[in-house]
């Protein structure tokens, strides 16, 4: 009776040391399902992010200064249905980030340090960031829309009205560029499509002239180009044709005459694509519900706010290809600068 009741203890023992041993061992199937996390808890969310809408405001003559931005994101945080979309998307709020000039904005895209830009076409173009055009920019009624993403805009050349220039058909190839070697230039800057990389390129095209002046006014706007050429303060202009028209009354307005302090050297035809409303790659091209519900909510607040500027000012749907003439046109510009032809 003894030894059975032994017996029995001791199985009980052997039994109860098993099953403690095969807890602690880490490579059996019991364990191994201990190391696994835990489903997600419903509640569990990712924190919202903000938005950052960059820009930068260097043109005094345009409305759309940092006043406008800041009523615009002040809009778009207050809005509903704007923050609506932004938590669907997975943003909490936007918020602005104010480059000192177009090349401190550059250097901010170059980084994909903003979600979104409002940019000159040029400074676009030169940025190495992940970006795509998404919607095209409209300040006046100088405009020809396209229906395919496109809104151009015409460059001009003006020249003073007593410069030789004026009467540059009949001259030599080679006085025409000794006139304009000689002049004092202005332009907005160089980062302006119609006020620089066209005339430029239209220039050595058509007369050979040297890709790289060395007598540049950088006036910071299409008005002052046209202002200071009118006064004599220069003696050639390069602008936008859209903003001489809108400048003339201005001009008579402090005693000027146009037709007598202006000459229209040249005029081009609508093909320069105006300034664009850029995304990162993945909110512009992002077929995501929610992200494409976000770009919709954000154009009706830019147009909103573009409609407040006056009738002539709003965005539309644009796309990468729109600024492929521009790209090789900047492109063919710095290669004349370096020596080549293309």
């Amino acid at each position: 009776m003894l030894i059975i009741m032994f017996n029995a203890a001791l199985a009980l023992l052997l039994s109860a040391r098993s099953s403690s041993a095969q807890e602690d061992d880490p490579s059996t199937e019991h364990k191994a399902s201990l190391l696994l996390p835990a489903p997600p808890s419903a509640a569990t969310t990712m924190p919202l992010k903000t938005l950052t809408l960059a820009y930068t405001h260097v043109d005094p003559s345009d409305p759309m200064d940092a006043d406008w931005f800041r009523a615009l994101l002040d809009d778009i945080n207050h809005s509903t249905e704007t923050q609506d979309a932004l938590r669907k998307a997975g943003y909490a709020s936007i918020a602005a980030a104010e480059a000192e000039g177009y090349r401190d904005l550059i250097q901010l895209l170059d980084a994909n340090q903003s979600d979104i830009a409002v940019c000159p076409s040029v400074a676009y173009i030169r940025q190495k960031g992940d970006y795509l055009p998404v919607s095209v920019i409209r300040r006046s009624e100088h405009y020809s829309s396209r229906g395919d993403g496109r809104a151009l805009l015409q460059f001009c050349i003006i020249t003073r009205a007593d410069h030789p220039l004026s009467q540059w058909d009949a001259m030599s190839e080679a006085e025409i560029q000794r006139q304009i070697k000689e002049a004092r230039i202005a332009c907005p800057s160089s980062f302006s499509a119609t006020g620089y990389v066209y005339p430029l390129v239209f220039l050595h095209g058509k007369f050979a002239v040297d890709p790289d002046p060395q007598q540049f006014i950088y006036c910071g706007s299409d008005d002052a180009v046209i202002k200071m050429t009118a006064t004599g303060l220069a003696d050639v202009g390069f602008c936008e044709y859209g903003a001489l028209q809108l400048r003339l009354d201005e001009l008579k307005k402090i005693g000027v005459d146009p037709e007598k302090a202006l000459h229209v050297f040249h005029e081009s035809n609508p093909r320069v694509q105006s300034d664009p409303v850029i995304m990162r790659g993945p909110l512009a091209s992002s077929q995501d519900e929610a992200v494409r519900a976000l770009r919709q909510q954000l154009s009706a607040a830019i147009n909103k706010h573009c409609a407040q500027l006056g009738q002539s000012y709003a965005i539309e749907e644009t796309n990468g290809a729109a600024y492929d003439e521009l790209r090789q046109t900047v492109r063919h510009l710095d290669n004349l600068r370096e020596g080549g032809t293309q």
